[in-house]
């Protein structure tokens, strides 16, 4: 009986073992489960979803440069929100008789796609005459040397960055792009089930200006500035202007007013003069809403801004 055990057992042993999965198997299935839910909200995200759904306003602003066709500008603004806040278009063409867009951005599309919006409005709509950077005076080196990105500008690289900017997002702040996923799939849940705010249509017809986002009014809790100057700021002002002057633009580098609070303002004065296109100046610390470093301008702060700018360009040859 045993040797006839033996055989039977020695016979049944394979199809046992074949029943039992190869733990590589279950390596597979796993990793796989894992890469569907890593790249199933990036193809989402690529899709005319993300802007059905989305009820995320940023999101929508900064689709703004990739929206546009055949638009006409003579003069195109790119930079960081403080543009997005403090430029209104239209004070500027009344001030120039120049028509103005702005094309919202913020400090961290800067640093993930750097000119890669612009470069898509140039590409795709009419030639302007001047292409204007916006940016407060800590902003300027975003591209070089900042680590602070947000979600909204993750899920824009996401939706139009090439492969490499892809990659690159990726591996350098692999728990920003898990965050912008995780945080843009629930705000299209939310807009399956909520009116969502149409903001394309309201910022085309605002040219890119920002009078629909809430701007939180001063409490008097906010930083004021950050400083001093980096000199890798200057660096990217200049590889700006050689790069679109290079391609037949006229440039202006336009450093919007500053809190009347801001410590570092000498220093600011002193280190941009001759990078940026006009004087630096100070405002009143309550025209600046009361964000993380007093940056954003109020309503208040729009008209003088938008001036300033005007005065700016038309020194610079635009009439």
């Amino acid at each position: 009986m045993t040797p006839v055990r033996t055989q039977e057992t020695q016979a049944r042993e394979p199809t046992l073992r074949s029943k039992v999965a190869n733990p590589g198997t279950y390596v597979g299935v796993l990793f796989g489960c894992v890469l569907f839910f890593y790249l199933f909200p990036v193809f989402l995200m690529r899709t005319d979803l993300y802007l059905r759904l989305n009820v995320e306003k940023w999101a929508q602003m900064l689709e703004y440069s990739y929206a546009l066709r055949g638009e006409t500008a003579d003069v195109v603004i790119y930079g960081d929100s403080t543009a997005v806040f403090g430029v209104n278009p239209a004070i500027v063409t009344a001030e120039t008789r120049a028509s103005v867009i702005v094309l919202p951005s913020t400090h961290s599309v800067l640093l993930m796609l750097g000119e890669a919006p612009l470069d898509y409005y140039l590409a795709h709509n009419k030639r302007p005459r001047t292409v204007v950077l916006s940016v407060d005076p800590w902003d300027l080196g975003a591209p070089e040397r900042s680590h602070d990105v947000s979600y909204d500008s993750v899920a824009l690289t996401i939706r139009h960055g090439t492969l490499a900017t892809l990659w690159k997002a990726v591996v350098s702040y692999p728990a920003a792009v898990t965050d912008s996923e995780r945080l843009t799939l629930g705000n299209m849940l939310r807009g399956l089930f909520h009116e969502r705010p149409l903001l394309l249509p309201e910022v085309r017809a605002h040219r890119g200006h920002n009078p629909i986002l809430d701007v939180p009014g001063l409490t008097g809790t906010g930083p004021c500035g950050v400083g001093p100057v980096d000199p890798h700021d200057l660096a990217y002002a200049a590889r700006f202007r050689q790069k679109y002057e290079k391609l037949g633009y006229k440039v202006v580098i336009f450093v919007p007013p500053v809190p009347d609070c801001t410590e570092s303002f000498r220093a600011y004065h002193e280190t941009l003069r001759g990078v940026a296109d006009n004087e630096l100046i100070t405002l009143p610390r309550a025209w600046f809403a009361d964000d993380r470093r007093l940056v954003h301008a109020r309503e208040e702060a729009v008209g003088p801004i938008s001036r300033q700018l005007a005065d700016t360009l038309r020194a610079h040859g635009l009439s």
